[in-house]
């Protein structure tokens, strides 16, 4: 998805193995074929043993290789909104009026020559939300097959995998799909080897093919690039 999800393999222990890296290309090759989907997401986290809750709404166009994602985190009772535009050599954020920006942010943009490593770069530092999440599946392995569940009253088989990333414990993926092969849910559980950060991230895929506002990259946004990397 977003060309982020390249080179696809695919268990976690005791379920059955049945073909899972096919079935998570041909969930993958059928929902971009749609066009577009709306995504809900919510977080359930603890950093160095503070809760963290959050949830946020967006879309995706596969067409255009572009993903909206508008998130509210909250953590002891103050609240942060965070904005973010994805696409294949890029990443935009902003964020809302809060405590720490008083009038809101400025777009900053994250860049790269290469498709896809904006969101990986996010994810290697800990970014769970669907680009970052569907960009883990170029890291899965030991996919199979889990059984079958109802997600909002649609059948749906469920399929689990695992990716080991840098500085993270072991991460376990599950992915839902539908009868027409349409990814509906995704869930990724993130404990880096310290355990001072913990988060459970579930995502839900609907509305897929009905039309979505454009999404539109500001066009000046603050080149963060170098100061990133020399951050990580």
């Amino acid at each position: 998805m977003l060309v982020i999800a390249a080179g696809l393999a695919g268990c976690s222990s005791g379920i059955e193995l049945q073909n899972g890296s096919g079935a998570l290309e041909r969930a993958e090759t059928t929902s971009q074929e749609l066009g577009t989907v709306r995504v809900r997401t919510t977080v359930r986290a603890s950093k160095s043993g503070v809760p963290m809750r959050a949830h946020g709404r967006g879309s995706i166009d596969f067409r255009d290789r572009r993903a909206w994602m508008s998130v509210t985190e909250t953590t002891e009772g103050r609240a942060l909104v965070i904005e973010t535009i994805n696409e294949e050599h890029a990443r935009y954020t902003r964020y809302g009026r809060s405590e720490a920006f008083p009038r809101g942010s400025r777009w900053s943009v994250l860049r790269s020559k290469k498709a896809g490593v904006p969101s990986r770069r996010w994810m290697m530092h800990g970014g769970r939300y669907p680009a970052e999440q569907l960009s883990m599946f170029a890291y899965m392995t030991n996919v199979g097959r889990v059984g079958t569940e109802e997600i909002g009253g649609v059948p749906t088989t469920r399929y689990a995998g695992e990716v080991k990333l840098p500085g993270y414990q072991l991460e376990p993926i599950d992915f839902w799909v539908d009868d027409e092969w349409r990814i509906r849910r995704l869930r990724t559980v993130t404990i880096t080897r310290d355990n001072e950060w913990r988060a459970t991230t579930t995502t839900e895929f609907y509305d897929y093919g009905k039309p979505i506002a454009p999404i539109t990259p500001p066009k000046d946004a603050d080149d963060i690039t170098a100061d990133f990397d020399r951050q990580y």
